[in-house]
């Protein structure tokens, strides 16, 4: 069986440098273009409702997203970030430190998934599959964390974190968290107008933007040496509150768990056993199932 897959794999690698392939066939981008994939317990849809290029020729796109229980939600913020060198970024308002693809990336290749947290993303594996009918090639993708703050590579020390499949034309169509949990599977999409699979759900149904929660400014204004961060929720959620600096580093997580709807207070303090900050200007960052918020705070000696 493996000589048959390595003379297999070698004639696709023969056809890839015969024909010029675009890497952004791997990552459908069009306005309208929709994935449904099987997870636990029943499905979750994504669509493409709106782009936007800047200046540089980064391209941003939106979704919506419902599930088989959950009415349409329009996310305002990009989900997704793609460059003019094929990193497709998930999106942060203030800083892009994860790069979850990078297109033009070939079997065997590597790059710094999140820099900041040690973590790296390689090719494994490139081969020609079926997938809901279409004769398609598809990259696997592992994701692992770097044992060492010296390592630069990824080696049989590094912790696997998941892998994900993505396929040219297609997209993503395999998704595991290596958390032990049943991965993501695509079982229909619509891309470019063209249907595969069987859709189980309509596209086009109403949605709801959420407004779920309401970030404070933080009192008193500069600090020093301590301060309170207030939020509204509008419907109990599972939340993060962070603390990072300018340059994107996190100091702390205030808090990471599920909170009640309604009013709540943190105190953050600038001073640890773990950290111990200078003056200047901090980001606090809260983070709730589908928005994140943020805002500026002094710290003044």
């Amino acid at each position: 069986m493996k000589k048959v897959f390595v003379v297999v794999f070698f004639i696709s690698n023969v056809m890839f440098t015969q024909t010029t392939e675009n890497p952004l066939d791997y990552f459908p981008h069009s306005v309208g273009d929709y994935w449904e994939y099987s997870v636990p317990g029943g499905t979750h849809h994504y669509q493409i409702y709106k782009d936007s290029i800047d200046n540089n020729g980064n391209k941003y796109l939106f979704y919506k997203w419902w599930s088989h229980d959950v009415e349409p939600i329009v996310f305002k913020n990009p989900r997704w970030m793609i460059d003019t060198n094929y990193n497709v970024y998930l999106y942060h308002p203030i800083w892009l430190t994860t790069i979850f693809y990078k297109l033009d990336a070939k079997t065997g290749d590597e790059w710094w998934y999140n820099k900041l947290e040690n973590k790296k993303a390689t090719i494994t594996e490139t081969y020609n599959f079926s997938v809901l009918g279409h004769e398609t090639t598809l990259k696997r993708i592992e994701y692992y964390q770097l044992t060492d703050t010296v390592d630069t590579t990824i080696n049989e020390n590094s912790y696997y974190l998941g892998e994900t499949i993505i396929a040219k034309d297609l997209g993503m169509i395999y998704d595991e968290n290596g958390g032990g949990a049943q991965p993501d599977f695509l079982t229909a999409c619509i891309i470019g107008g063209d249907t595969l699979g069987i859709i189980t759900d309509i596209v086009d149904k109403p949605v709801v933007f959420p407004e779920n929660i309401i970030l404070k400014q933080n009192y008193p204004n500069p600090f020093n040496p301590s301060t309170v961060i207030e939020f509204e929720l509008k419907e109990a959620d599972n939340i993060k509150l962070e603390i990072f600096d300018v340059l994107g580093k996190k100091i702390v997580t205030l808090f990471d768990d599920y909170k009640s709807k309604g009013k709540h207070k943190v105190q953050f303090k600038a001073h640890s056993n773990d950290y111990s900050l200078s003056s200047g200007i901090y980001l606090y960052v809260l983070k709730t199932s589908n928005k994140v918020a943020l805002k500026k705070m002094i710290l003044t000696k």
